[in-house]
C-alpha cells in the first residue's frame, strides 16, 4: 500500500513538472529522446540490449568509457546502450564509440559489438516502461551517486540485473532516501560497489539484502591510462607541431580550472592583483559551466584589464606575457594541463564537493586547490601509503588569502628544469597510482560473467 501511494504520488510530480522540463535550458535539448524518441526507436526490436550503462553527466560518461574497453572477442556482437543526462556526456559518448571501434578493429577478427547512444529517459512510470519495452536490457549498469525509483522499478519488473558501481552515497542523501527505505528495499539493485567503506556501510544499511562491496574508485583506472599516455608524449614537440594556441617557453602559465560561480566573488580581485603583480606571465580563467563565460567579460569590462577571450583566436594563435585569458571552449582542459607551469582547480574554495585534481598529476602539474573535497575523499583514504598530500604532491589551501599568497609567491619565469621536474612528478605519481588500479576491470568481468 505504502509503494502504491509513493509512486502514486511520484508520478504524478514528474506529470506536472514534464511541460516545465521541456522549457528548461538544459532539458530541452534531446527532450523528445527523453520521452524514448529519436535515437531510442533505433534499437533492434528482434535483439535485447545486453548491457545498459547509465552516467548522469560528462564526468561519468569517461566511466562508461571505461567499462566499454573491457569488452573483449566473445562480447563480439552484443548489443550496448549507453545514455546520459545532458548534451556534453551525449558528447563524449559518440566520441568515445568511435575511438572503441578503431580500437576494436585493431585488436579483433569478429565484429564489433554494437554500440546505441541514447539520452537517459525522464523517470515517469510511463516513460521508463517505454523504455524499457524497447530495450528489454539483461544488465542495467548505474554509475556513481543516482537512483531512479522508475528505473529501479522496470528491473524489477523486466527481471533485469541491476548493478550501481562506483557507488558514492553522502549522510545527507542518505537520511532522504532512508525515509522511503521500504520502498526501495522493494526495487533494490542486484549488486552495489562503493568507493569507500562509509558509503558501503551506507548502503548496506539502506539495501540489507544487497552484495555491497567495495572498490577503488575508477577514476584510478582512467587516470593511470591518461597518465600512462602523456608520460609517451613529448608535450613541448606536441606545442609546436599540434593545431593548438601557444605559450612562449619563456613565460609561466597560470591555469585556473573549472572555477564555479560560488567562487567567483572571491577569485575576481585575486586575479586583478596577480596580473598586476605577474605582467611577465600569462593567466588562464576555465569556468566548469557555459553560463559564466558571459559574466566573466563582464566582471573584467569593468575594469582597465582586457580579458582575451579563447574563442576569437584560431588554432595556430600565440598568446604573449601579460595576456589573461578566458578559456571559452570545452574539451581543451587537458591540453591546458600540458602546457601550463601551475594551476588551481575550482569547486574547492566552498562546499561544492570539489573537481577532479588528478588531471593536473597527470600532465605533471601539482595541483592546488581548497579544502572541500568532499567528493574526493577517496583519494585520502590510502591504508597502505600516504596521501597525496604527504607525498607532496597536492597543496591544500584553507582559504583564498592562503592561495593568494602561494600564487605570488612562484616564479615568473620558466626554469630550465621544468620539463625534468614534470617528469618526476608523473612517475612519484604512477607509483602511487599503481596500488589502486584493476578493480574496473574485475567488476566489469563479474558483470560480463552474468550475460
Amino acid at each position: 500500500m505504502l509503494s502504491k501511494l509513493f509512486f502514486l504520488c511520484y508520478n504524478l510530480l514528474w506529470f506536472l513538472v514534464t511541460p516545465l522540463l521541456k522549457k528548461h535550458h538544459r532539458m530541452k535539448q534531446g527532450f523528445s529522446e527523453r520521452c524514448v524518441q529519436g535515437n531510442w526507436q533505433t534499437l533492434p526490436q528482434e535483439q535485447p540490449i545486453d548491457i545498459w550503462i547509465q552516467a548522469s553527466s560528462g564526468g561519468e560518461t569517461y566511466l562508461s568509457l571505461e567499462l566499454l574497453s573491457y569488452l573483449e572477442e566473445k562480447q563480439s556482437a552484443k548489443h550496448i546502450l549507453c545514455t546520459s543526462m545532458t548534451s556534453q556526456g551525449i558528447d563524449l559518448l559518440y566520441k568515445g564509440k568511435k575511438d572503441f571501434l578503431e580500437m576494436w578493429a585493431k585488436k579483433y577478427q569478429k565484429p564489433a559489438p554494437y554500440i546505441y547512444i541514447c539520452f537517459f529517459p525522464l523517470d515517469s512510470q510511463k516513460i521508463m516502461y517505454n523504455a524499457f519495452l524497447r530495450a528489454k536490457p539483461k544488465i542495467c549498469i548505474l554509475l556513481e551517486t543516482e537512483l531512479w525509483p522508475n528505473f529501479m522499478k522496470m528491473c524489477k519488473q523486466f527481471q533485469t540485473k541491476l548493478y550501481i558501481v562506483n557507488a558514492r552515497i553522502t549522510e545527507k542523501t542518505y537520511k532522504s532516501y532512508k525515509k522511503i527505505q521500504t520502498i526501495l528495499t522493494e526495487i533494490a539493485p542486484h549488486a552495489i560497489y562503493a568507493t569507500r567503506e562509509k558509503d558501503k556501510e551506507l548502503y548496506a544499511k539502506l539495501f540489507p539484502f544487497t552484495q555491497c562491496q567495495c572498490m577503488h574508485n575508477m577514476k584510478f583506472d582512467t587516470t593511470y591510462k591518461e597518465l600512462c599516455l602523456a608520460m609517451q608524449q613529448d608535450t613541448e614537440n606536441n606545442q609546436e607541431h599540434s593545431s593548438f594556441p601557444c605559450f612562449p617557453n619563456d613565460t609561466a602559465v597560470f591555469l585556473f580550472a573549472s572555477i564555479r560561480q560560488e567562487e567567483e566573488e572571491m577569485l575576481f580581485p585575486f586575479f586583478l592583483k596577480l596580473h598586476e603583480q605577474k605582467k611577465q606571465s600569462i593567466i588562464i580563467l576555465a569556468p566548469r559551466h557555459v553560463a559564466r563565460f558571459r559574466v566573466w567579460q563582464e566582471k573584467f569590462q569593468k575594469t582597465s584589464v582586457m580579458l582575451l577571450a579563447r574563442s576569437n583566436f584560431n588554432q595556430n594563435h600565440c598568446f604573449q606575457a601579460g595576456d589573461i585569458i578566458l578559456w571559452d571552449q570545452f574539451g581543451e582542459l587537458k591540453k591546458l594541463f600540458a602546457l601550463a607551469d601551475y594551476a588551481f582547480i575550482g569547486g574547492t574554495l566552498a562546499p561544492l564537493g570539489g573537481q577532479n585534481f588528478l588531471e593536473a598529476l597527470v600532465y605533471g602539474i601539482i595541483p592546488h586547490t581548497g579544502i572541500y573535497l568532499d567528493n574526493f575523499l577517496w583519494t585520502f583514504e590510502t591504508k597502505t601509503q600516504k596521501n597525496l598530500v604527504d607525498l607532496h604532491l597536492l597543496i591544500l589551501h584553507k582559504n583564498i588569502q592562503e592561495l593568494e599568497q602561494s600564487f605570488l609567491a612562484l616564479p615568473e619565469k620558466k626554469v630550465k628544469e621544468k620539463v625534468k621536474e614534470k617528469a618526476k612528478i608523473q612517475v612519484n605519481f604512477k607509483a602511487w597510482l599503481k596500488t589502486y588500479i584493476g578493480d574496473t576491470k574485475k567488476i566489469m568481468q563479474t558483470i560480463l560473467a552474468d550475460l
